[in-house]
């Protein structure tokens, strides 16, 4: 006997769930394609097929994980293109506490692989560093322009690097770099 196929329907609410924050991200994180769009997603608004084709994953793999992201509110539409006939979807992070944390478990998940695998060695090129200051509403919002310049940087310094890598045709070595800032509770 053939089973009928489960349909979801993605506009129902969702149930609420009491719990600390970041607790409704462990179901979407658990898939490691679905970080993969998210660290993607994270830097630049993006199509399924732009994702599927940088990640060289089938673009019905990478669709699907989209719409799960997108029903558990991690990511949403912002923008829509006409396609041959059908609409290409381009989509961000959602601006929100629970993305914030998405992207801390992203940095500390591959701080703990890189540990894992002996790659996070913190040799004299690299560095492994924090600082807590004490910041007025003016030096919180010089620390956002100073990340916003240094993503910046780095993103200079990655295509400066592909460049020297296609003209010696050889592998990229990846890398993960992160900055966070953020208000430490009192007490």
């Amino acid at each position: 006997m053939a089973r009928s196929p489960k349909t979801v329907d993605a506009s129902a609410p969702k149930p609420k769930r009491r719990g600390r924050r970041g607790d409704g991200l462990v179901s979407p994180l658990s898939h490691p394609l679905r970080l993969e769009v998210m660290q993607i997603l994270h830097n630049r608004v993006a199509s399924p097929k732009e994702l599927a084709a940088e990640l060289g994953k089938s673009l019905g793999k990478v669709s699907y994980h989209v719409k799960y992201l997108e029903r558990a509110g991690c990511i949403e539409v912002t923008a829509t293109a006409p396609r041959r006939g059908a609409i290409e979807h381009y989509y961000q992070p959602t601006p929100s506490d629970e993305t914030a944390v998405l992207a801390l478990r992203g940095l500390i998940a591959e701080a703990v692989r890189a540990l894992n695998t002996g790659s996070l060695d913190c040799e004299d090129e690299q560095s492994l560093t924090w600082t807590a200051i004490e910041l007025d509403e003016k030096g919180r919002q010089d620390l956002a322009r100073c990340q916003a310049a240094w993503v910046k940087e780095l993103r200079r310094i990655e295509s400066d690097a592909a460049k020297r890598l296609a003209d010696r045709g050889k592998p990229a070595g990846r890398f993960v770099v992160g900055a966070i800032g953020f208000e430490t509770p009192k007490g």
